[in-house]
């Protein structure tokens, strides 16, 4: 079930939910795209199903595109993922030849006439309303312990 801005008011209160708004003013008829290469199973796609909604409900325009690719192209991008986090990366020319040609037939038929497109680093987000973060029972939280063999204090 996606949220809308609303439903975070009790958790965050009037003002912060005003002041998103208010903010959201100045991207009032923008049109903004987030690319990613995966709809689930990622930090990135996590975030995304609960940003598109809430920035849709502010009043932005935002959408989002999955990437397509071969396996070859994906194992390229996750050498530059690591390489971004410090790693060394050895781009040969067939690895660069992949990664370019995916793109632009990517963007063949992506239809990416949007005023921004979301290139950025996101960083990580708790999305209160996100059923990973329902407060659980206690009956629920014995259950696993037990399952697991910790003792309960």
């Amino acid at each position: 079930m996606k949220h809308n801005l609303e439903d975070c008011r009790k958790i965050v209160g009037n003002e912060v939910i005003e002041t998103i708004y208010k903010k959201a003013e100045a991207l009032r008829g923008k049109h903004i795209l987030y690319i990613n290469s995966t709809y689930l199973g990622g930090g990135v796609a996590e975030i995304l199903n609960s940003l598109i909604p809430l920035m849709n409900s502010a009043g932005v325009d935002a959408g989002w595109r999955i990437l397509h690719g071969t396996p070859d192209f994906f194992t390229i991008t996750k050498k530059f993922h690591h390489a971004l986090q410090g790693g060394k990366i050895n781009l040969t020319k067939i690895k660069k030849q992949i990664y370019e040609g995916t793109n632009e037939v990517f963007s063949t038929y992506a239809h990416i006439k949007h005023d921004a497109v979301m290139v950025r680093v996101i960083h990580p987000a708790i999305d209160p309303l996100s059923p990973k973060n329902k407060e659980i029972s206690k009956s629920v939280i014995s259950k696993y312990l037990k399952k697991f063999g910790i003792k309960n204090r």
